[in-house]
């Protein structure tokens, strides 16, 4: 610190208007420009963490923080802030500078300053585009249907025997706007007994083609996809589901009812186990509280069969995005 009288200079604020050298109080005025811009920046910062938070689980904001360093990166520039400032305060002080050593002095502060602030954008930016990124900090909400899996190893009792000709269907109400469909878990592929007979549909890969409708006409559709699973190879969940993630999002309406629906690929024949007992109720679907008859559906030309049970099946939990 610099005393003049009774004066104690703690900070440039205070001392730029003790300075009557131009050299010296440019310095300290550009650095005090400087100092603004970034404390505004910080503030811009601070909000976009603070935005984050509310649209993120603590777990979430965890990850964001020790991933992009968000709260290094604070503590970093108001760091170099404070340094910097203490140096020029201790170089002025030292009234021994030339007014070559004083251009000197604000070129290398400028040039290490200017590189702090782009180093500073550039981090910040990664940071930004990160939590604008949507499918990497939203929360993914698995919504339980049914809880436990039938664990008979007769198929009749177990499972569904899928092929071209039937489709399995889960019927579902949205509570509130603001929800996406991702994805779901799908009961793995059987290994037992069919009708005295062995069947492994684990063995080979099957493919499986999943799709949303609105209503209960399935032959109009909001999103198709078909996936080939090889058991051994595809990602589960608990060992017992797999974990089945479309490639895009599909916003659901409040109030409306939607069917899901899953059957064979084309020439494609396997079975399938099925969960049992319904979970309790929940604040986002509302599940299908009756068993739906075939009658009750358009269905395509193709399609003989149609399954829809409110309380067994192969619908065991739905992955959504709440907006």
């Amino acid at each position: 610190m610099q005393q003049k009288g009774n004066k104690v200079f703690k900070n440039l604020e205070q001392l730029q208007y003790y300075v009557s050298n131009d050299n010296f109080l440019e310095v300290i005025k550009s650095f005090l420009k400087f100092k603004a811009t970034t404390l505004q920046f910080l503030d811009e910062i601070e909000q976009s963490i603070v935005n984050a938070t509310v649209n993120c689980t603590p777990k979430e904001m965890i990850g964001l923080y020790d991933d992009y360093g968000t709260l290094d990166i604070i503590d970093w520039i108001q760091t170099i802030t404070i340094n910097e400032e203490n140096q020029i305060l201790k170089e002025i002080n030292q009234g021994k500078q030339g007014k070559q050593d004083i251009q000197k002095l604000r070129n290398s502060y400028e040039t290490t300053f200017k590189k702090s602030l782009s180093d500073l954008q550039s981090l910040m930016k990664s940071t930004w585009e990160s939590i604008n990124n949507q499918k990497e900090y939203q929360t993914d909400l698995t919504i339980k249907r049914l809880l436990k899996r039938d664990e008979s190893i007769v198929l009749e009792n177990n499972g569904v025997l899928f092929d071209a000709g039937l489709i399995a269907v889960c019927v579902f109400e949205p509570k509130s706007n603001g929800l996406f469909l991702k994805g779901l878990h799908q009961p793995i592929f059987f290994d037992g007994i069919y009708f005295e007979q062995p069947i492994n549909s684990k063995e080979t890969p099957h493919k499986i083609r999943f799709s949303l409708h609105k209503g209960f006409n399935l032959r109009e559709s909001l999103y198709e996809e078909e996936f080939s699973i090889y058991d051994p190879e595809f990602q589960k969940v608990d060992g017992n589901n797999y974990l089945i993630e479309f490639k895009q999002k599909i916003k659901l309406e409040k109030g409306s009812k939607y069917c899901l629906c899953a059957c064979a690929g084309q020439d494609d024949f396997f079975g399938t186990t099925q969960y049992m007992e319904i979970e309790q109720d929940n604040a986002y679907i509302k599940f299908q509280e009756k068993s739906y008859d075939q009658g009750e559906f358009i269905a395509p030309d193709h399609v003989f069969q149609i399954i829809s049970e409110h309380d067994k099946g192969i619908f065991s939990a739905l992955i959504v995005i709440e907006e």
